[in-house]
């Protein structure tokens, strides 16, 4: 029962019981009375234990009971995706027809039934996108396609913290992937460590490589906080925000990897929906169950057929 907001979370602990970077964090709504509510999760590469937490937001009231733990099909996730976008308006995106130049053993090897190990490299956000069941939904256009996605994030973390000594191999390659996604908005709006970081994986395998602007984060919060802690004049820091976009697209043309504006195609989606942006967060940074699935049909309309 939750009178107000509260949030649900499912953190990973490897077998040393220290706490793996990436996480699944979701909200709970509710106006005082009882209610079942159903959840999905997926468990963390490297993941030997996980702890379930409840917390409320200030100034609700949360109140559990009875919780149960227990494993899922991809197909049960896929149908619990549908019942939850039912709720929400739906997505009008059509992906450019010439999309895939760059990932073509991805979708090759999705037309055959897999496997394919996607790994999702960077924030928060990345970490949220990865949560969404999105697979789930793309497996379907397949055939039933066995895919494996591993979120390899920390909060913060963009490609100047990937780009150091070590750390492709240790959050990239040790996992073997068919793909690698890099997103997420914590770059920091350089475009030359999310380079560095394409480099140091092609020269380590030859996985397909699809990068993306981050979404979810309203603007005016982008902007706030890159004003605030850049230490940039204004008119340069917001001046470098706003070319942002195409830069990261013509550096994505200039190394042949994929490239996706997810920002551009979540603002257009909130615009149209006539949902204010709150609608589908948890916080003022983060997607709530709403965003997830918004996210999750970006991504399946992408790679879909």
């Amino acid at each position: 029962m939750v009178d107000g907001r509260g949030y649900w979370a499912a953190e990973f602990y490897d077998e040393r019981d220290e706490k793996i970077p990436a996480d699944h964090y979701c909200s709970v709504d509710g106006a005082g009375e009882w209610a079942a509510n159903e959840f999905c999760f997926q468990g963390k590469a490297g993941a030997a234990s996980v702890r379930i937490l409840f917390r409320a937001q200030a100034g609700a009231a949360l109140h559990i009971d009875d919780v149960t733990v227990r494993p899922v099909s991809h197909r049960y996730v896929a149908r619990r995706c549908d019942r939850l976008y039912k709720t929400i308006p739906p997505l009008n995106y059509t992906p450019a027809p010439d999309r895939w130049t760059h990932i073509r053993r991805t979708i090759e090897k999705l037309r055959a039934g897999g496997p394919l190990t996607v790994v999702m490299l960077g924030d928060s956000i990345i970490n949220d996108t990865g949560n969404s069941g999105w697979e789930t939904l793309v497996e379907r256009h397949y055939g039933g396609a066995g895919m494996k996605v591993i979120t390899s994030t920390r909060g913060g973390g963009g490609c100047s913290y990937y780009r150091q000594k070590g750390r492709v191999k240790q959050y990239v390659l040790d996992y073997h992937p068919d793909l690698v996604i890099i997103g997420g908005i914590s770059h920091g709006y350089e475009v030359e460590p999310i380079r560095d970081v394409v480099r140091q994986v092609r020269a380590g395998c030859d996985a397909d490589i699809l990068v993306m602007t981050g979404p979810v984060t309203p603007e005016e919060k982008l902007r706030h906080d890159y004003l605030l802690y850049s230490g940039q004049p204004r008119d340069k820091a917001l001046e470098k925000m706003a070319a942002f976009p195409g830069r990261l697209r013509q550096m994505a043309a200039d190394e042949k990897v994929e490239f996706l504006d997810m920002r551009a195609i979540w603002q257009d989606y909130v615009k149209q929906s006539g949902k204010p942006d709150e609608w589908f967060q948890r916080d003022v940074v983060h997607a709530n169950a709403r965003g997830h699935q918004v996210l999750a049909r970006i991504l399946e309309c992408y790679f879909n057929e």
